[in-house]
């Protein structure tokens, strides 16, 4: 009888650094590479659980107090600056993370003058899905306890992601049947646990499309 293969542990940040030292002290490349691979299979069991809220009327207040501050802060680079996704459509469920998109006249401009003085004020600038996503530059914010509280997306205002995010807003404002319906696949999509976070997106991708089509008809 062949033995369950048991689920592996994810170390804490703690454990993680004592193992490290450990490590350093042996002195042993063998121990080392057992220790490399050993962390990173104890990520792979990582869940992830998507929280989805009834919408709430303060996240249209958020986004202006936000509004406001990027203003001052980019006011003189920044062409546009948008509420977008879930929480700037009213009656559409969401996870509670405001989303705002920056629209820019190119990223050259973004790359000198905005990302260092976003990230001055005190903004997370997140480079690593550049690789993905080469034409956005990607910033979040958290709250004084580590909650995440905002994703600031700043485009060329001329491109295709900030025509999209808008068109598909602005379809589900108009269209309250397609938008309730948006907001029951995310509740359904959220009793899942995905080991991939971006997984919840991806499961999204069908639905988001067939609306796009639909806003490009009107």
């Amino acid at each position: 009888m062949v033995a369950e293969p048991q689920k592996a542990q994810f170390l804490e940040p703690q454990r993680l650094e004592t193992e490290v030292h450990k490590v350093y002290h042996i002195n042993s490349y063998v121990n080392f590479c057992d220790f490399v691979v050993k962390y990173e299979q104890s990520t792979i069991f990582m869940t992830h659980q998507i929280t989805i809220v009834d919408y709430r009327p303060e996240w249209q207040e958020l986004y202006e107090q936000e509004l406001a501050q990027l203003s001052q802060i980019i006011g003189n680079y920044a062409q546009d600056i948008q509420h977008i996704g879930s929480t700037s459509v009213p009656g559409l469920a969401a996870k509670p993370i405001i989303d705002i998109m920056i629209g820019v006249e190119s990223l050259a401009i973004a790359d000198q003058y905005c990302v260092p003085a976003m990230v001055n004020y005190g903004y997370e600038y997140v480079k690593k899905y550049e690789v993905q996503i080469p034409h956005r530059r990607y910033f979040r914010k958290s709250d004084h306890a580590g909650k995440r509280t905002h994703h600031l997306h700043m485009v060329e205002i001329d491109s295709q992601w900030w025509e999209r995010h808008i068109l598909f807003r602005d379809y589900l404002r108009l269209h309250p049947s397609d938008r309730d319906a948006y907001g029951a696949l995310k509740k359904q999509l959220a009793e899942r646990e995905y080991e991939d976070k971006h997984d919840y997106t991806a499961a999204k991708t069908g639905f988001i499309t067939e609306i796009l089509e639909k806003a490009r008809l009107m």
